[in-house]
């Protein structure tokens, strides 16, 4: 009788303790809420191999969709930040998502990972890039809000877009909120030149979708004199409703960009 009471009491804490355990780990969220960490001996640790999808920083968080096939998905994630500085303006700084003990197995996994970029900005500055290792595109962190304080509306025209501009050299772009903020320079006899950024009026069904922009500068003069722009320009006229982002290609940028809204 004490041996089958004892056998059925040793089951019953084997179940218990079981499925604590599965509770405890099905609440885990590896990255959600985490801070980025700055580190650079960190950084030039290797990652497994992973397939980003999306990257997209809204406030002072980055949330990175990526893949990766293992054994399951329970495995460490770490936001690292190379902790260098780039003297450029605006600053750059260098990102890498580290993932290990994904095991050696065929299956597929995705996972959506949120981090905490204030570690990594910079006091009084408005403005940084970041550079995410394994995303092609530059993300852009902008305090200064956007919506309603463009300088003027973006137009789509197939025909305006085909005109040339005079000659201009883009230094900067940064898309917030509504806006895209452009800063140029260029050589003439005056800045008071009308200045227009044009859509093509083509879009590729891709996911996100992607348009083509160019911005026309009216003829300046042939002198020596060098200005230099910021412009704004609102982005709402080319929003789709079902739609949440855009990748443009701005003529004279040498890469895409990535609008999200």
């Amino acid at each position: 009788m004490r041996k089958l009471f004892f056998i059925h009491l040793t089951i019953t804490l084997f179940f218990l303790t079981t499925s604590c355990s599965e509770d405890d780990t099905s609440l885990e969220d590896p990255g959600s809420g985490r801070s980025v960490l700055i580190d650079d001996a960190e950084y030039q640790k290797k990652s497994d191999d992973i397939t980003i999808q999306s990257a997209v920083i809204k406030d002072n968080s980055l949330t990175i969709i990526f893949s990766f096939s293992g054994c399951d998905d329970n495995v460490s994630i770490q936001l690292v930040d190379e902790g260098k500085i780039s003297q450029v303006s605006p600053p750059e700084r260098n990102l890498k998502l580290l993932v290990g003990d994904v095991g050696d197995c065929e299956a597929v996994f995705s996972k959506t990972v949120t981090f905490d970029l204030s570690p990594a900005l910079i006091n009084g500055q408005p403005n940084i890039h970041f550079n995410l290792e394994g995303w092609d595109y530059r993300l852009v962190h902008q305090l200064v809000p956007g919506p309603g304080k463009c300088d003027t509306k973006l137009l789509v025209s197939p025909d305006k877009y085909q005109k040339d501009s005079h000659p201009i050299d883009i230094q900067n772009i940064v898309a917030s909120e509504n806006c895209l903020e452009v800063t140029f320079s260029f050589s003439g006899c005056s800045d008071d030149v009308g200045m227009q950024l044009i859509d093509r009026g083509i879009v590729a069904e891709s996911n996100p979708v992607q348009r083509w922009l160019k911005l026309v500068v009216e003829d300046a003069g042939i002198c020596r004199a060098v200005f230099s722009v910021k412009k704004s320009f609102d982005l709402s006229p080319v929003r789709g409703v079902d739609e949440d982002a855009i990748i443009f290609h701005l003529d004279g940028w040498d890469e895409p960009f990535r609008y999200d809204y």
